[in-house]
């Protein structure tokens, strides 16, 4: 991608209005140069990062100096150094509350559930429409009656680190909760199944917690919950799933806790 902004393209008028602090973070020049151009002709500030970790480090500053923070950070999810969920669970993590938005070329099915969860507010497909882009702006920016400032960061768990096994037979989705789970300190192990959960188990029983998806492809995480109880009832037992499960199975189970998708840190927080 070569990118010449022409005179006319310098003058082109945005077809909005707004004021704050944006960051642009994306490892190709050329596409930080334009998306920074689209931003500033509708009168933002603009900063750029080439990776999460820069971004990173200019949020920590405006926060140890006691600035206001950016008010919008555009984050490219596949960069060196540090990628844009990575990022955007630590800007979390430090207290950040100004909207993160995705710069993605991956449009699948699922993927804003995803970003969601791990802290994004929206995101706006590649190749950037300057359309998607002045309209996110507008919303975020064109109302702002006051900048965002520093807020206190999500407390870290100050007990001993601890020990999840993530039972999710979704590769994806247990991706995402295994990152959010490390984020917040929690050492924590992947199986894909009853067996594989049987297995892990025999091999080490030292969880602190099992986190259960209720529907594996070898039996139900109810069935596996009750398995737990009987030979592990040291274990603590959570449930994950997409609609609230029978009450009364989990009275009868004895089930610690059930946590309902799409999961975030924030639920995640409450079980460290």
């Amino acid at each position: 991608l070569k990118l010449d902004l022409t005179p006319n393209m310098q003058q082109k008028v945005a077809p909005c209005q707004v004021s704050g602090k944006v960051l642009v973070v994306d490892d190709l020049r050329d596409l930080r140069v334009l998306v920074g151009h689209l931003i500033g002709s509708a009168g933002a500030e603009v900063d750029y990062a080439d990776n999460g970790k820069q971004a990173l480090d200019k949020v920590k500053k405006q926060l140890a100096d006691g600035h206001t923070t950016y008010d919008i950070i555009f984050l490219d999810i596949h960069m060196p150094v540090m990628g844009g969920k990575e990022a955007a669970i630590e800007l979390r993590k430090l207290g950040f509350k100004g909207a993160i938005i995705a710069l993605t070329a991956a449009t699948m099915k699922g993927i804003h559930n995803e970003l969601n969860a791990l802290g994004f507010d929206d995101m706006i497909a590649k190749p950037v429409d300057s359309h998607l882009l002045y309209q996110c702006l507008e919303l975020r920016l064109g109302q702002k009656d006051q900048p965002v400032s520093p807020v206190q960061p999500i407390p870290k768990p100050s007990n001993d680190k601890k020990c999840f096994l993530l039972v999710e037979d979704d590769a994806d989705a247990a991706q995402i909760t295994q990152l959010l789970l490390e984020s917040l300190d929690v050492d924590t192990d992947i199986a894909t199944s009853v067996k594989d959960c049987k297995a892990m188990l025999e091999h080490n029983s030292n969880y602190d917690k099992v986190l259960l998806d209720m529907h594996l492809p070898d039996g139900t995480g109810l069935e596996l919950a009750g398995f737990i109880k009987q030979h592990y009832p040291d274990i603590e037992r959570v449930i994950i799933s997409g609609m609230e499960p029978d009450a009364v199975h989990i009275r009868q189970l004895e089930i610690e806790q059930v946590l309902l998708k799409p999961i975030n840190l924030a639920l995640l927080n409450q079980l460290v």
